[in-house]
């Protein structure tokens, strides 16, 4: 009888195991999953920075004049462009212009700038070189405005014959 108890209780206690691994898979297999709360926000780092414009672009890609030694005003000393200028921000801004690279002796060019939508003051004709020149000054507020432009080719007595290729290079610069 004692044996017969403790086969029971074995037998039992066998059953009652597996029954609780049995209950354990049956919760797994058959019950829905647990859902978590989803979050109802999110964030995300935007990185941000204001700065002036500062922009000038020329419509003509290239210009041909020509000039007589010692005629000034001959042949076709003189050539006009567009140009179009933006100079947004606080503070006054120029357009400054330069050639690269320096012409021979004896020959110059000359440069015109009209003030882009007529804000600013022109400086009139002045003489281009490797080093930049004030062309027009206090430019203020300007977004996309146009101008006209022109440049102009002398050579005195002194200048010998022949011919080339310089850049002209318009440079937008505040105005200290």
């Amino acid at each position: 009888m004692k044996k017969a108890i403790l086969v029971l209780l074995a037998v039992l206690f066998v059953v009652g195991v597996a029954g609780a691994v049995l209950a354990e898979e049956v919760d797994l297999l058959f019950c829905p999953p647990s859902c978590d709360p989803l979050p109802n926000s999110d964030s995300l780092n935007i990185f941000w920075k204001v700065q002036p414009m500062s922009t000038i672009y020329i419509f003509d890609d290239e210009l041909k004049i020509c000039t007589y030694i010692g005629a000034p005003g001959s042949g076709n000393f003189h050539k006009g462009f567009k140009y179009m200028a933006a100079a947004t921000g606080v503070g006054l801004r120029k357009i400054v212009g330069s050639i690269s690279p320096a012409l021979p002796t004896g020959v110059s060019m000359w440069g015109l700038l009209n003030r882009p939508d007529g804000i600013g003051h022109t400086t009139g004709l002045q003489v281009l070189g490797t080093a930049d020149v004030d062309l027009v000054k206090d430019l203020e507020k300007l977004y996309m405005a146009n101008g006209t432009g022109e440049v102009s080719l002398f050579a005195d007595n002194t200048a010998a014959g022949g011919n080339g290729m310089v850049v002209l290079k318009l440079t937008i610069l505040d105005q200290i």
